[in-house]
C-alpha cells in the first residue's frame, strides 16, 4: 500500500494540504492516520525546529515503517500514538494550533460533519484547520456502468444502497452549507477542489489495481453482497468497462476538495485574504476589498477605480529594419496553339433489310452535359410506388394499470438526487458499519488530558522503550 496506493492516492491530496500549511512558529500539530509517515515528514520538514507532531496511526505496521522515515534530529519533535479518530472524542479542547486530516473524513468517518466539529473543537482559537476529502463525482464513470449492470441484474436494493453511498462524498455547495451552521463566516474558509485523473488500461487492470482494491472496491463488493451470483456481476462489470472504453484508455475522475478553516477567536488572518493574496488582480475583479500592498506576492494591487489592462507583447516580426523585397512573378510562357479538330468521318449507310419492320422509337441522339445543362434522368423500369397501408392495431388492448405500476416503480428507484441533505448521521454511520462489517476495536489509553507537557513525559517513555 504504500509503495503503490500512496504516491498516486493519498500523496495528491496531501500536496494540496502542504501548500497551504500556515507560516505559524511552535505550532503543536494533531495529524488524524498519519500511515506509513509520509505526510509527517513533510510537515517536520516545512515547519519551523519547535514545531511537535502528534500523529495518531491506525496500523502498528503502519506506525514502525513511520518511525523508520524520521530524521534523527526529528526524534524529539513527532510522537506516534496507535489510535484512529474515536482518539479526537476524549482530548481536550483548544489543544492543537494545527489539526490535519488527510481523507479521513467521508471514508473513515462518514458522518463528516460531526467529525469536522471535533477537529475545531480540539483546536485553539484562530489555529487552522486543514482537512480534504474526495468529493461528489469521484469514481463516476465507473460506478455509472455499475448501476447499469446491477439493474440489469435485477438488483434495484443495491442500485437504491448504491446511491445512498455515493451521498457520503458532498457536493462544495453542501459543504458550504455545514460550515455556515458550524457558525463560520465566508471570511473563516476556504474550499478549494482540484480535478484530476487516474488512466488505466482496462477493466481487469482497473479491478485489479491496488488503489482500487483498497480504495471502493470493499464498499462495492459490501453493497452487491451475497445478492444471486458476486463473482458474475463483476465479471459483467468488468466486461462492461472493457466493451464501453475498448480502442480507449479508461480515465476514472476524482475531485480532490480541501477545507481551509480557522477556529473561531483569535487574532489570525483570514484563509480567504491568505488565498486570494496570491490573485489580487481577480481579486479586485470580483468585486472584493483591496488586499494591503504585498501580502505574499509582489504584484501591484489594483484600485477600485482602475482598469483592468491586459498587455501582451506578440513579436510577430513587423518591426524589421528592411523588409526583403518580394521575388518578381516570372512570366507566363505564351499558350500552345490548339490543334484543329479532325474532322469526324460520315457514317457508312447501314444496308437496307428486306422483310423487317423499322423500329417505331428512333435511337435518342447523344446529349451534350455542360455546367448549365444537368444530366437528364436515366429511364426507369420500376412500376409506380403502391402507397404505403397504415400499420394495424394489435387487437388485444393495453393494461394501463400495469404500465402506470411499473412507472411508478421505476421511478422509485430513479429520483432526482440533485437536493442533497446530510440525513440523520447516526443512521449513515450504521449503514456504513452494516455494510463492511463491524470489527474488533483495539482498545488505546486514554488521552483525555493530554497537554504539551504530557507530550513531552509521552517522548521520555518512548525512549525508555
Amino acid at each position: 500500500m504504500d509503495r503503490e496506493v500512496s504516491p498516486i492516492w493519498h500523496d495528491r491530496f496531501a500536496r494540496m494540504i502542504t501548500r497551504a500549511l500556515p507560516p505559524r512558529p511552535k505550532a503543536f500539530v494533531l495529524e488524524v492516520n498519519g500511515r506509513s509517515g509520509r505526510m509527517t515528514s513533510e510537515l517536520l520538514s516545512r515547519l519551523d525546529d519547535a514545531t511537535r507532531v502528534l500523529s495518531l496511526v491506525t496500523d502498528p505496521a503502519l506506525a514502525s515503517i513511520a518511525k523508520t522515515r524520521m530524521r534523527p534530529d526529528w526524534k524529539k519533535r513527532v510522537y506516534f500514538k496507535n489510535g484512529n479518530f474515536d482518539e479526537v472524542l476524549g482530548m481536550n479542547a483548544d489543544t492543537y494550533d494545527l489539526s490535519i486530516a488527510n481523507l479521513v473524513l467521508s471514508t473513515e468517518v462518514p458522518d463528516w460533519k460531526a467529525g469536522l466539529s471535533e477537529l475545531m473543537r480540539v483546536t485553539k482559537p484562530g489555529g487552522q484547520v486543514l482537512a480534504t476529502m474526495a468529493l461528489r463525482g469521484s469514481w463516476s464513470e465507473v460506478e455509472d456502468l455499475f448501476e447499469e449492470v446491477l439493474r440489469d441484474e435485477g438488483m434495484r436494493e443495491q442500485v437504491g444502497v448504491l446511491r445512498r453511498v455515493q451521498k457520503i462524498r458532498p457536493r462544495p455547495f453542501l459543504i458550504n452549507r455545514v460550515l455556515g451552521e458550524l457558525g463560520l463566516s465566508e471570511e473563516d474558509y476556504v474550499i478549494e477542489h482540484q480535478r484530476f485523473e487516474l488512466l488505466f488500461p482496462s477493466g481487469r487492470e482497473f479491478l485489479f489495481a491496488p488503489v482500487v482494491e483498497y480504495g471502493p472496491l470493499p464498499l462495492w463488493k459490501a453493497i452487491i453482497g451475497n445478492a444471486k451470483d458476486p463473482k458474475k456481476t463483476f465479471w459483467r462489470f468488468m466486461n462492461a468497462i472493457d466493451t464501453y472504453y475498448r480502442g480507449r484508455v479508461l480515465g476514472v475522475t476524482v475531485n480532490a476538495g480541501l477545507l481551509r478553516i480557522r477556529a473561531p477567536g483569535g487574532a489570525a488572518p483570514s484563509p480567504a485574504d491568505t488565498f486570494w493574496s496570491g490573485f489580487p488582480q481577480l481579486h479586485a475583479l470580483w468585486g472584493g476589498e483591496p488586499l494591503p500592498a504585498g501580502s505574499a506576492t509582489n504584484m501591484p494591487v489594483l484600485a477600485e477605480d482602475d482598469d483592468f489592462d491586459l498587455d501582451i507583447d506578440v513579436d510577430l516580426g513587423l518591426d524589421a529594419e528592411e523588409p526583403e523585397p518580394e521575388p518578381e512573378p516570372e512570366p507566363e510562357p505564351a499558350p500552345e496553339p490548339e490543334a484543329e479538330p479532325e474532322p469526324e468521318p460520315e457514317p457508312e449507310p447501314e444496308p437496307e433489310v428486306i422483310g423487317e419492320l423499322p423500329d417505331p422509337d428512333p435511337v435518342p441522339r447523344p446529349v451534350e452535359i455542360t455546367a448549365s445543362t444537368p444530366p437528364p434522368p436515366p429511364p426507369s423500369t420500376r412500376s409506380p410506388a403502391r402507397p404505403s397501408r397504415p400499420p394495424s392495431r394489435p387487437d388485444t388492448p393495453v393494461d394501463l394499470d400495469a404500465v402506470m405500476a411499473a412507472a411508478r416503480e421505476q421511478a422509485r428507484f430513479d429520483e432526482d438526487d440533485e437536493g442533497d441533505e446530510i440525513g440523520d448521521p447516526n443512521v449513515l454511520a450504521a449503514a456504513i458499519d452494516d455494510l463492511l462489517g463491524e470489527g474488533e476495536v483495539e482498545e488505546f489509553d486514554d488521552i483525555e488530558d493530554l497537554d504539551e507537557a504530557d507530550f513531552e513525559e509521552l517522548l521520555a517513555e518512548d525512549d525508555e522503550d
